[in-house]
């Protein structure tokens, strides 16, 4: 019995213990090399905040919990003639480079083209991804993640990009130029049947990661203007400002009903809590409630912020002829003309494809999933 208690604490403690250090959140406060210190752990990731009286830097990555704390053990300081860094040694990543201005204003190392820079760079072993133009109006760079899953808009259907390559998806027999009404919810991109012209009477639901499609039919004559309103659980809400219905559209087996008219009446969500809605909102000021994954990284024009403090900007571009196609954990996925571009603060800027025809319609759709 005794042998009994002794192994059934033994394995509470066991818990205890896995939980404090491989699980649970903290937050720390300590000084190295002059620099004050906040290091903070939480779901999966782990922040860093460093601040001396000149400037301050923060630096976000996503890993698993570390037994140890104080995961920072060192700070270089590098003093070029026009920018200087940091070169931050942490337990799990040996040279992060942080670099700045002689005004303290943060710079990526990617935008820094002066030479003493670059050499400094290449001697810590970081090389800077540069743009390169590609002769091919179509290439991919088959540089994506196992997790990562692309599609974008060809017309017919979509490229269907990933680290294994690329598949041509053909879905219909006549180009569509527009594809406003497409809609990635979860793994599922949701898109009308364009074979049809005035109305749509079928739709596809579209499995990014498989790259199979299924087509399903309805009992409607839905109006091309309409819009998606909405997403909760497993469902895409879809208004039809023609005819004033309110479609409620299952990803899992693509059965659509109608669940909002003048006769009805319409609901939404808020907060996650169904409510009543009017017909006015809908026709006039566009209803939405989406399912939103909050990121800690954001984009404020020409720089990126962590949101655990956005007075803390770096400059990552140039200029601002881009345009956010999405953001995931610390990737940051932009259109720049014809070229799609990975940003992550710890490589820079990665091509992932140039395609011509990018740059003359930004009506299409690029969708981005990570698994």
């Amino acid at each position: 019995m005794k042998k009994k208690i002794s192994f059934i604490i033994f394995v509470l403690l066991l818990v205890v213990f896995l939980i404090k250090y491989f699980i649970s959140s903290y937050k720390i406060r300590y000084d190295l090399n002059d620099f004050d210190v906040t290091e903070i752990y939480e779901n999966g990731k782990y922040y860093f905040e460093l601040s001396n009286d000149d400037l301050a830097f923060n630096i976000l990555f996503y890993n698993k919990r570390r037994l140890s704390k104080k995961l920072i053990n060192d700070i270089s300081v590098f003093e070029g003639k026009n920018y200087n860094c940091f070169d931050v040694n942490l337990d799990f990543y040996a040279h992060y480079p942080v670099c700045y201005d002689k005004s303290n204003n943060l710079v990526h190392f990617s935008l820094i083209s002066d030479r003493d820079v670059i050499e400094y760079l290449s001697d810590l072993g970081i090389i800077s991804t540069s743009k390169v133009d590609y002769e091919d109006e179509f290439y991919f760079t088959n540089s994506l993640d196992s997790n990562q899953h692309i599609a974008v808009w060809k017309y017919d259907g979509f490229y269907l990009l990933d680290d294994s390559g690329v598949k041509s998806i053909d879905m219909f027999d006549n180009d569509r130029y527009s594809n406003t009404l497409s809609y990635l919810y979860k793994d599922i991109i949701f898109l009308p049947n364009y074979d049809e012209d005035l109305f749509f009477t079928k739709f596809i639901l579209f499995d990014i990661i498989g790259g199979k499609y299924e087509i399903y039919n309805s009992d409607f004559e839905i109006s091309y203007d309409s819009y998606i309103s909405g997403t909760h659980g497993k469902y895409i809400y879809l208004f039809d400002r023609k005819n004033d219905n309110l479609f409620e559209i299952n990803i899992k087996n693509g059965k659509i009903e109608c669940i909002g008219d003048s006769e009805k009446g319409y609901i939404k969500y808020e907060n996650g809590k169904k409510v009543n809605a009017s017909l006015k909102e809908y026709d006039e000021e566009y209803v939405m409630y989406f399912d939103v994954n909050y990121n800690n990284i954001a984009v404020d024009g020409l720089n990126y912020f962590y949101t655990y403090n956005e007075n803390i900007l770096t400059r990552f571009k140039d200029d601002e002829n881009f345009s956010i196609i999405n953001i995931y954990e610390n990737d940051i996925y932009y259109l720049d003309d014809d070229n799609l571009y990975i940003f992550n603060p710890v490589y820079g800027h990665k091509l992932i494809l140039h395609y011509f025809e990018l740059n003359f319609n930004d009506s299409n759709r690029i969708f981005v999933y990570n698994k």
